[in-house]
Order: C-alpha cells, then structure tokens, then sequence
C-alpha cells in the first residue's frame, strides 16, 4: 500500500492501537459510508454498505485484497468507538454514523 496513513491513540499514556491502511483505501471507505448516509428511497444505508468493498474496489480502480479489507474493517470499527458525542456531533448524527462505519465493518470482513 502506497501512501500510508498510521492511527495511533493514546489511552493512559498507553499506545492502544496503530493500524497501517492506505489513505486512498481509508478515503475511499470514508466516501463509501458518506453516500450510504445520503442514500433515499429506494436504497437504505444498510443496502448500500452491503456492497462496500465492491463500491470500494471501484472507487480505487482494482481489486481489494482480502487483508486489506479486514484492515479497512477494524479501522472503521475503531472510527465507530471513538467517535465523540456530543463533542463531534449531536447524538442521532453520532448513532447514524457509528451504525454506518459498523455495517461497513461487517461487510468488509464477510
């Protein structure tokens, strides 16, 4: 992976996580979760993301391996835990999103 992005967090002045993904993945993810919150009838959230690592693949231009994906989970899934409300954003913003980035999550790793 090119261009890498590292995602530390501190926890008690404790390393708790480093997670390597490319940041042209890690956008694309980004943008995948941002049009399935903007998604309107007849397509949900929920059936947008379950297509993600296609939407993925195509927004990047070629296949995903599966390594990667399952890093792209576990980077949504850590987005999704650390997301501050309402300090970032009020509550029902934070509880959809949240939602998204673990749907996303889910259906990266299938």
């Amino acid at each position: 992976m090119t261009n890498a992005v590292i995602v530390r967090y501190a926890f008690n002045n404790q390393l708790t996580l480093v997670l390597i993904v490319g940041a042209a993945h890690f956008d694309a993810l980004l943008r995948v979760v941002g049009n399935a919150l903007c998604a309107s009838a007849p397509l949900s959230p929920a059936s947008v993301l379950e297509r993600a690592p296609e939407a993925i693949s195509g927004a990047l231009g070629s296949p995903l391996p599966y390594a990667e994906r399952l890093q792209l989970a576990q980077m949504a899934h850590s987005l999704a835990k650390r997301l501050c409300v309402p300090r970032d954003m009020g509550k029902p913003a934070g509880e959809q999103l949240r939602a998204a980035l673990q749907l996303a999550a889910h259906a990266l790793r299938v």
